[in-house]
């Protein structure tokens, strides 16, 4: 994730979210559905003649404001009348498709970020494989500095003539700039990592109750960790973190068996509209011994390095309006991307009387909320593992967040606006809060953190491809995210 520090920026917080709020009702203004806009030309004739009052507050915006508008546009505007008259969006879904069904989509993926974290890959994913009811996805990247990451993916409906749902999968990730987090501080050191992991997952219905399901999950990985190249970021001492009985720098293998009641009545999953998913479950980690320490420590009598983890995920979706249609129909595609490339001001102004607004905001758009809670418990006090403790960043989600906090407790709130951009693309809104302790029944107000933020998700009815967005914390900096992982657990 790319994290930019704004130092020195003196423009108060509430400037620059009332800007960000300003261009994201502006791009709704033009990216409202042509028959939402049609109306009687008398009351079209009647807002043209405006009173002198909102023709003083009108000027500004149309001396000024546009004119650098359509100085920024312009660069854009050529391309983008181009790629929506030509189709580019639809042909380039195509030209990644494959199979007489398009049961089979492969794309290249890339990241480009500062430093060793700029990655190039790509990613397969098959429908029906071998069997009606099977699915495979493949994901490699490769790094800047040679580090690797790969991730396969398979499951398989109806498994041998049955209910159960079978899932495995198989990871390995080398990272030698990976790092680990002091619980309940923003300290965090580097260190060397290459873990391989392999799960496998068994899941059905529960007889009788068709939205509910127990899945049951055995996990097995492996961690090979190291002091880093650069020797001066080495911890080797600190008042509340022993790096002895935490695992830092060492070698151990974890066994997780993970139990999981799920109900779920959502509408579609990957663009879903309405209904609400609720997952409770629990993990419980068996740790082997660390061994292959890099240096010296003083000698200590070995603690219990098993834990478990708690979770509660609440989601529930609802969509605004009297559409009975979230996806775009050809038609208003071919309105939407007109209105793309021939917006100007003047219409942006035409459009905000009340009744207009209403139907701008207010209809075929989607409201998401998320509240999770995580909660890891150690076995001893001090013994757990430093992979154990939640972390605070992009995927609980608070997407303004890199992977920079810890906290035995993490408890999060989602909320997000979305609406159909094009026919595979959602606008994202999204405004988000966390709060971490380390002790379940104390939760302070010093520890709340918020984000909010501007995103996309490029998807289809049966798949989701990839994410993207812009995620601001106050005045301390901003964090763009690009991921295949959805949002939301």
């Amino acid at each position: 994730m790319l994290n930019n520090h704004f130092n020195g920026f003196k423009t108060p917080f509430f400037m620059l979210r009332a800007f960000c709020y300003f261009c994201f009702f502006a791009t709704m203004a033009f990216a409202t559905p042509k028959e939402e806009l049609i109306s009687d030309p008398k009351v079209e004739t009647q807002e043209q003649s405006h009173s002198p009052l909102l023709e003083v507050l009108i000027w500004p915006f149309s001396k000024v404001f546009q004119p650098l508008l359509n100085v920024a546009i312009y660069p854009l505007s050529a391309p983008l009348r181009y790629a929506f008259e030509h189709r580019v969006i639809d042909k380039g879904i195509n030209f990644f498709s494959f199979g007489e069904s398009k049961n089979i989509f492969a794309y290249p993926t890339f990241n480009l970020k500062p430093g060793t974290t700029t990655q190039i890959g790509g990613t397969y994913r098959h429908r029906r494989v071998f069997f009606p009811e099977d699915y495979l996805v493949v994901n490699a990247s490769l790094y800047a500095n040679s580090d690797i990451r790969t991730n396969i993916r398979y499951s398989k409906g109806r498994f041998l003539n049955t209910r159960f749902l079978f899932g495995l999968k198989f990871g390995v990730h080398a990272n030698r700039d990976d790092s680990f987090i002091i619980p309940m501080t923003y300290e965090s050191f580097v260190q060397t990592d290459t873990s391989m992991y392999v799960e496998a997952r068994l899941s059905r219905v529960i007889p009788g109750l068709q939205k509910w399901s127990f899945g049951l999950f055995l996990d097995q990985s492996y961690h090979n960790s190291d002091i880093p190249d650069t020797q001066d970021s080495v911890l080797i001492e600190h008042p509340s973190y022993s790096v002895y009985d935490r695992g830092v720098y060492q070698d151990f293998f974890t066994n997780k068996v993970k139990a999981q009641i799920q109900y779920d009545n959502l509408d579609f999953p990957f663009i879903p509209t309405k209904g609400t998913r609720i997952i409770w479950s629990y993990s419980h980690f068996f740790i082997s011994d660390y061994k292959n320490l890099a240096f010296e420590v003083p000698e200590k009598s070995k603690k219990n390095h098993n834990f478990s983890i708690f979770e509660f995920v609440f989601q529930h979706y609802f969509m605004l309006g009297t559409s009975k249609r979230y996806q775009l129909n050809t038609q208003e595609i071919r309105d939407l991307r007109k209105k793309f490339v021939d917006f100007t001001w003047d219409e942006s102004i035409r459009l905000w009387n009340p009744e207009k607004v209403m139907g701008m905001l207010f209809n075929r758009k989607v409201i998401a909320v998320q509240y999770r809670l995580k909660h890891m418990l150690e076995a001893e006090k001090g013994g757990a593992p430093h992979m154990a403790f939640p972390v605070l960043n992009s995927r609980f989600p608070l997407r303004g967040y890199s992977s920079s906090l810890a906290a035995p407790s993490i408890m999060g709130l989602s909320l997000e606006y979305r609406w159909p951009v094009d026919r595979y693309v959602d606008g994202v809104f999204f405004n988000e809060y966390a709060i971490f302790t380390d002790h379940l029944d104390h939760w302070k107000k010093s520890s709340l953190r918020q984000s909010w933020g501007l995103g996309v998700r490029i998807r289809s009815p049966s798949m989701f491809f990839f994410r993207t967005s812009v995620g601001f914390h106050g005045l301390h900096g901003v964090e763009v995210v690009i991921t295949i992982a959805p949002e939301f657990y």
